[in-house]
């Protein structure tokens, strides 16, 4: 049986056709063009769809994208002027309609909190994601938890210090970068920030140990607040071979053993895929 799935993302938008074993029979991706509206990427999207359908039968649509999601419905509940105009986008109705398929819809990273079920399939843990911003996801006793608004899990809205400024302006991989290039460093992009930070450059060493201590304060006061037994971390960052043991050195610092306990830090397990993976075991689950 297979199954087609889209991970909507600001910049990108994936597209794969999946078995039931979650395996790719193929898969691909194409510009969102966010700024172009929520019309757009519904359209996008379903082109996309006849074009796959041509030469592949599936049995459901399972969608994964950026905004709060009602996810009862297949509906876009609030997104920002980012993507104009996605407010109110109903993906449900359009698959039903279009293709007579049923559709099941998921906020991005909850999506990719569902795919570590594959593996935890009845674990407490939570998701975090460090990119442009960071996201989050809860998972309880295997149930995603999506709270009374649905905005359950949005980690980067915390405030972890006196500046008042939100957890993700602190400690995303953008304000990283915001803060290297405050320091004249020569670079573009989290990468070669990590190549000087690597080549043991003092000021980069300043900049990304701050960071770290950002992002252990914000995991130590969800560790204290859900005791999750697994955190697991996604973005390009932890693709970082030593990221975990980095993150680990400023979390000792100043970590509460008591309250702490036994919870471990991971990367996430599929990466990339994470966002289309999820999004049918979401599907699934229905």
């Amino acid at each position: 049986m297979y199954y087609l799935c889209f991970d909507i993302g600001g910049t990108a938008t994936k597209f794969g056709i999946l078995d039931d074993e979650y395996n790719f029979i193929t898969k691909g991706s194409y510009p969102t063009e966010a700024s172009l509206g929520g019309s757009h990427i519904l359209n996008s999207v379903i082109y996309k769809s006849k074009e796959l359908l041509n030469s592949y039968e599936v049995s459901g649509v399972a969608i994964s994208t950026c905004g709060v999601v009602d996810y009862k419905n297949g509906v876009i509940a609030y997104a920002s002027d980012i993507v104009p105009g996605y407010t109110g986008i109903n993906f449900k109705k359009a698959f039903l309609e279009n293709f007579g398929l049923n559709c099941e819809v998921e906020n991005d990273v909850n999506a990719f909190s569902l795919s570590e079920k594959i593996n935890y399939p009845n674990d407490d843990y939570l998701m975090i994601t460090v990119g442009t911003g960071i996201g989050g996801g809860i998972i309880c006793n295997g149930n995603l938890l999506h709270g009374f608004s649905l905005t359950a899990g949005e980690f980067g809205n915390m405030i972890i210090d006196d500046s008042f400024l939100s957890w993700e302006k602190l400690a995303s991989m953008s304000s990283l970068v915001k803060s290297a290039i405050k320091e004249n460093l020569p670079i573009k992009n989290g990468k070669e920030l990590f190549e000087l930070y690597d080549n043991k450059n003092e000021v980069a060493i300043k900049v990304v140990d701050n960071f770290y201590k950002k992002l252990a304060i914000g995991i130590c006061n969800l560790a204290y607040t859900l005791n999750p037994k697994y955190i697991f971390i996604g973005g390009g960052i932890s693709n970082r071979k030593t990221f975990i043991d980095e993150l680990y050195a400023q979390i000792n610092l100043i970590k509460n053993s008591a309250y702490f306990g036994k919870t471990q830090i991971l990367p996430c397990t599929y990466q990339n895929d994470g966002g289309i993976i999820g999004a049918l075991v979401n599907y699934k689950s229905k």
